[in-house]
Order: structure tokens, then C-alpha cells, then sequence
């Protein structure tokens, strides 16, 4: 109703102020971060620029990496000069793993912005403020434990961390609810000429890390791989360790270290019920993946079917030419989906390939004009 009010206003012209209106009327409704998103996007549409900033810092509280909505809200913030707005972005910037193209641009956007922030408190002689508010970045910048793995050679590497609340971060599940993140960030960033890869856990359960790493393939040089783990980054406390482990002939090899003094309070119970939660979700859409394939078949599959029936198709047309019941024709066969999971330098790509089938036994034709079947 709200949706068809705005664009009936739209087309009417109406002024902005009505508009704005029609839209804020439904907010209460559509409360899930992708909805507030699409509020502030309607909202930056008809030019009410302020009240986008809004929902779009909401979603970004709701969802602390939610990349588009923390590139919205810092366009606007910068554009209205809303130091309240930049501040509240640049901390949930700093205090999140950012992985891929993700740490290059949302990382560099928010860090552009707060140290124009920080030198314009300093031309106005805001020299306390500016002290406050960088304090408050260091602080957010601080990571529980952070893992780098670093290797040579002609090949693939990647880890999987298991953590106290026995979530697994993996490709597969490359964020978790007990905070790890699996990728290549800020913290991870390896020298020119070395692959390197990492793990972090801004805010930690105390308590023990293992550290499974894995050759995918090729040849690592010396069959060995650096990994090095830092405690309370950031901080006073930080402690650094470098170890060479040489991979066993499966291409595994098991690191574990503990981390004490954890940030993460929360109980682990909770974050074990939410994995679990999570893998029983994953488990449902697999469930519906595969029933959906077998009614569905893939482009390759159904030219398959439609080249090898051809006599089927003309004789279609042939039908449908005569004003005679129309055909249909539905294709057979197996199909096989393979959704795609580029690894972060693009010479791998891992799948995970889930196959259907489908055939025809029987085919019963109604409505012949002679009454027949």
C-alpha cells in the first residue's frame, strides 16, 4: 500500500515533503536490514538525504558488514558534514575484518574519512576532541588474535580455524558467530612475492585455537609454511610468535594456541546453539536446492534435450499450425549445479557439484477432440 501511495505521489509530482511521508509511514513494518536499506535508498531518491542517512546507519548496526550500505552512509555523511555520522561509520569500520575487495574499498573509504575528520578538529583548535576520538580508533582497531600464513611455491594454501565455541571457520563458512573471519585483510597482507592468507577474531572467546593448514595442490617450496600468531593486536599486550610447520604427506598439518583474556563475555553456549542453528539452516537450503533440481535442469542439459528431440519440436509446431492441443515438451536427463567459490588470487576455483535427475516414465494426453486419450 505504502509502496504504491509513493509512486502514485511520484507520478502526481508531489512535493517532496509528502513523499517522504508515504515513506516513513511503512517503517515500522519493514524492520530487517535489507528493508531499512531500501528505505534510505528511497529516501536519498526523492533527495531527503538526511532521514537516508539514517536507515542506512541502521542497517549497518544490524548487519556490521553490510558493504553497500556503509558505502551509502559515508557518501552522505561526508556530503552533509554530519560529524556525529562519520564518527559512529569509521569506529564500525575500524572494529570489523574486512576480506577481498571489501577491505580495499570499504577499508580505505572509512580510513580517508576519519583522518580528514581528525585534521579538521585540528585546524579548529579541537585538540581534546580529536585526542577522544582517536583513542576511540585505536581502540576499535584492536584484534583478539589474529593468524597469518605465509608460503612459496607453485601452489595452493588455506586454513580452517576451530575455535572454543567449536565453530569452524573454513571456506565454506568464512565468518562465524563466535567473531573469526577467514580471509586476506589488513592484518594478513603478506610480503611481494609471498601468497599469504589469514584469519582474525576482532573480539575472542577465550580459550584454545586449532589451526588446521591444508595444501589444496601444487608444490609448496620446502614443503614448508610460516605461520605466525598474534594475541591482543593493538594493545600493550600484544604478544607476536612465527613458527615454520612442514606440511605431513596428506598436506595437513594442526597448530593450536590459546588465547586468554578474551573480549567475547558472551556465553559459549549461546554461540554453539547459534551454529547449529546456522548448520540446520544450511542444511534446509541444501535440502531445497535439491529438489529443486530435479525440476529444473541446467542451459547445457535442456539444448541437449531439445537437439535430440527435434522431431518432437517440429512436430509441435506442426500442431499448434493445425489449431490442434498444444504440446509440451519437457526435458530429461541429469543436471548437475556447480556453484562457484574463487579462491582469493583466481587460479583455483573450488565447487561443490550437487546432481539431479529426471526422466519420463509415462505420459497420459487429454482432451483429444474424439474424447480419446
Amino acid at each position: 500500500m505504502y509502496a504504491a501511495l509513493n509512486l502514485a505521489l511520484e507520478m502526481d509530482q508531489a512535493p517532496m515533503k509528502e513523499r517522504e511521508r508515504a515513506i516513513l509511514s511503512s517503517a515500522p513494518y519493514l524492520t530487517s536490514p535489507g528493508e531499512r536499506f531500501e528505505l534510505g535508498r528511497l529516501l536519498e531518491r526523492i533527495g531527503s538525504d538526511r532521514r537516508a542517512l539514517q536507515f542506512y546507519c541502521e542497517a549497518c548496526k544490524m548487519v556490521p558488514q553490510f558493504a553497500e550500505a556503509y558505502r551509502n552512509a559515508i557518501r552522505l555523511a561526508h556530503n552533509l558534514n554530519d560529524e556525529k555520522a562519520m564518527k559512529e561509520l569509521t569506529l564500525g569500520i575500524a572494529s570489523q575484518s574486512w576480506t577481498g575487495s571489501e577491505m580495499e574499498e570499504i577499508w580505505e573509504r572509512g580510513s580517508n574519512l576519519a583522518n580528514g575528520l581528525i585534521a579538521k578538529m585540528r585546524a579548529e583548535n579541537r585538540n581534546r576532541e580529536a585526542d577522544e576520538y582517536e583513542a576511540a580508533i585505536r581502540e576499535a582497531l584492536q584484534c583478539d588474535c589474529v593468524v597469518r600464513f605465509e608460503y612459496t611455491g607453485d601452489a595452493e594454501v588455506d586454513i580452517a580455524v576451530k575455535e572454543p565455541a567449536n565453530t569452524i571457520c573454513w571456506f565454506g563458512s568464512p565468518r562465524t558467530f563466535a567473531g573469526g573471519v577467514l580471509g586476506k585483510n589488513r592484518l594478513s597482507a603478506g610480503k611481494e612475492g609471498v601468497k599469504s592468507g589469514g584469519y582474525s577474531c576482532p573480539v575472542g572467546f577465550s580459550g584454545t585455537y586449532e589451526v588446521l593448514v591444508e595444501r589444496i595442490w601444487g608444490n609448496v617450496a620446502a614443503n614448508r609454511v610460516s605461520v605466525t600468531v598474534m594475541a591482543h593486536y593493538g594493545t600493550d599486550r600484544m604478544t607476536k610468535e612465527t613458527k615454520y610447520v612442514t606440511l605431513e604427506e596428506n598436506g595437513l598439518v594442526l597448530v593450536r594456541f590459546e588465547l586468554q583474556d578474551g573480549r567475547r563475555t558472551e556465553s559459549i553456549d549461546e554461540a554453539e546453539l547459534a551454529a547449529l542453528l546456522e548448520e540446520a539452516s544450511r542444511v534446509r537450503y541444501a535440502i531445497e536446492v535439491s529438489g529443486n533440481l530435479r525440476r529444473t535442469q541446467n542451459r547445457e542439459v535442456l539444448l541437449d534435450t531439445v537437439a535430440a528431440n527435434t522431431r518432437e519440436v517440429d512436430q509441435r509446431k506442426q500442431t499448434q499450425a493445425n489449431n490442434e492441443s498444444p504440446m509440451l515438451l519437457v526435458p530429461s536427463g541429469t543436471a548437475i549445479g556447480t556453484p562457484p567459490q574463487p579462491r582469493g588470487n583466481r587460479q583455483i576455483i573450488r565447487v561443490s557439484p550437487e546432481a539431479g535427475f529426471q526422466s519420463i516414465r509415462n505420459a497420459i494426453e487429454y482432451g483429444k477432440p474424439s474424447g480419446g486419450r
